[in-house]
């Protein structure tokens, strides 16, 4: 497990380093170091929430061969199966999010200075929440990383910081809202 977990980690920061060197010039012109951060934060994210959901229903796709593709769906026996693939994507995970961490709670500032105490609370409650599942086992490692399938809604919310001022209240940008709010209300409210 402390290879994936170690390996997201230092794959995040790798990739947030190499953003810092190879964006240069005219794009950084106009931001303040805060905004870079936030840039190569929101990059890094962007790409880390994309992969996750593809990571999850490729793992839960044939966890029982058996019993054919999604059969944890309907099968409380599959479900339960320990898959030890759950336990790597979980350790994987939980790398990116302690790399999401450091850069929230170290480096990445509001409009006012402060740190964002809410996003500090997010990354250390997720990271307690998915690390407790390898106390439980079975199911509550599938459960960890179903919960973690629904990370696919942080996407528009980082477009949405990503979209230049000038493109604001455009008709693409609408669009990215209206996607926010029903994915983020239909996943993760009802």
């Amino acid at each position: 497990m402390l290879p994936y977990f170690l390996g997201s980690f230092s794959g995040a920061f790798l990739a947030y380093i190499l953003l810092h060197f190879v964006v240069t010039g005219d794009f950084y012109k106009y931001k303040t170091e805060q905004e870079q951060i936030k840039w190569r934060y929101l990059m890094v994210s962007l790409f880390a929430h994309m992969i996750t959901p593809a990571w999850v229903f490729m793992n839960l796709k044939n966890n029982c061969p058996d019993k054919g593709d999604y059969a944890w769906y309907t099968d409380q026996e599959c479900f339960f199966r320990l898959n030890p693939e759950f336990a790597f994507y979980t350790a994987a995970y939980c790398g990116f999010e302690l790399w999401d961490l450091c850069i929230v709670a170290f480096f990445l500032r509001n409009k006012k200075g402060d740190r964002d105490l809410m996003l500090v609370a997010h990354h250390v409650f997720n990271i307690l929440g998915n690390t407790m599942a390898f106390y439980g086992g079975f199911a509550s490692l599938a459960c960890a990383m179903l919960g973690t399938g629904i990370d696919f809604t942080s996407i528009f919310l980082n477009i949405k910081d990503l979209v230049p001022e000038s493109y604001k209240n455009g008709k693409l940008d609408l669009i990215n809202k209206l996607t926010f709010f029903f994915s983020f209300t239909i996943v993760r409210i009802l």
